[in-house]
C-alpha cells in the first residue's frame, strides 16, 4: 500500500471519529473524481463539494459581459471619482 496512504489510514483510525474535508475549487472535485481519490479514502473521511472559487463557479458569458461593460465610457469613473451611468442606467 502507499506509504501516504497507510498515513491517512492510521490518522483517521486515531483521530476516531468522521472527519470531513472540504473542496473548495471546483477543479479539485472533478480532480478527486477522476483520480478515484474517495475511493481510496478510509469510510470515516469524507470529501465534500464547498461554494467553489469565483474562478470556477462564474460562467464565461458572465465574465465576457463584465468586461463588455467595464470597457464601456459610460461605465468608466469621472474626474471627481463618481460613476457616470450610461443612457440605459448601466
Amino acid at each position: 500500500m502507499n506509504p501516504h496512504l497507510e498515513s491517512i489510514r492510521n490518522l483517521a483510525e486515531q483521530i476516531g471519529r468522521p472527519i470531513r474535508l472540504m473542496e473548495v475549487c471546483g477543479t479539485h472535485t472533478m480532480t478527486a473524481f477522476r483520480s478515484g481519490l474517495r475511493s481510496l479514502l478510509p469510510p470515516q473521511v469524507a470529501l465534500l463539494s464547498g461554494p467553489g472559487c469565483p474562478v470556477c463557479v462564474t460562467p464565461d458569458d458572465f465574465v465576457d459581459r463584465a468586461i463588455y461593460l467595464a470597457r464601456r465610457p459610460a461605465c468608466n469613473p469621472s474626474a471627481d471619482g463618481r460613476s457616470i451611468a450610461g443612457r440605459s442606467g448601466i
